[in-house]
């Protein structure tokens, strides 16, 4: 199975999203299939919606 990683850096903070199959976020932050990724480093240790910027955007 092949993994792929996309990192992520926002103020100093660095985290990773590691995915395994292809997944779809819509505009709410849902996403599906749920186990589709994991999040590593800052992110996975926070909630998801406190460690996103204010003004992030899809």
């Amino acid at each position: 199975m092949t993994k792929d990683t996309i990192s992520i850096l926002h103020k100093n903070q660095q985290s990773g999203l590691i995915y395994k199959s292809p997944f779809y976020i819509d505009k709410f932050g849902n996403f599906t299939p749920t186990r589709a990724f994991n999040i590593s480093g800052a992110m996975g240790q926070a909630r998801m919606s406190l460690s996103l910027p204010l003004n992030y955007a899809l």
